[in-house]
């Protein structure tokens, strides 16, 4: 079964314990922003970073866009009437949380588009959601992905995660 090139899990493992330096106490810094220019924009696009971020995405995507591979009966074609049919639990995880996220629309109702100069400024609302669940989120994707649960039971995992009813847990194996 496809799920991510081998080296791509590897690598968010390197990433992760890279990339959360502390501040002295122990606790994880808070990302921030790195682009405020042209400048800062052109040094992203060529750099390493933007390529592995980039080779996770078309990881994702081929592991949904082209359909589980199953021993003895290639590619499944995507079904609309049963989405998580042939997708690996990490994905089948994933499409849980992104059903939740549609749901946020609701939740923040566009506001007056002559206030705003660039967009809808209730979309930083749902954005800061977002941000305050994706860690609970990303963390059962990867739970999801060796757990042996059913496509069903990782939708619904993913699918608390993003509804705020479960949070991150210090899991060294993701």
């Amino acid at each position: 079964i496809f799920l991510f090139p081998p080296c791509t899990f590897d690598r968010v493992k390197q990433l992760k314990a890279t990339t959360m330096a502390t501040d002295g106490t122990g606790n994880a810094e808070t990302p921030r922003r790195g682009i405020y220019n042209d400048v800062d924009m052109k040094a992203f696009m060529e750099s390493s970073t933007k390529k592995e971020l980039l080779g996770f995405v078309e990881a994702m995507g081929k592991s949904c866009a082209f359909g589980a591979q199953q021993e003895g009966q290639g590619e499944i074609a995507f079904d609309p009437a049963n989405p998580l049919e042939g997708l690996p639990t990490s994905m089948a995880c994933l499409h849980g949380a992104l059903r939740q996220t549609i749901t946020w629309v609701d939740d923040f109702p566009p506001t007056n588009p002559e206030s705003a100069r660039f967009g809808n400024p209730a979309f930083r609302e749902w954005h800061a959601r977002l941000l305050s669940r994706s860690t609970a989120i990303l963390t059962a994707i990867l739970q999801c992905r060796d757990s042996g649960l059913s496509n069903e039971e990782a939708s619904q995992r993913g699918w608390e995660a993003a509804s705020g009813t479960t949070t991150a847990s210090d899991d060294d194996s993701i």
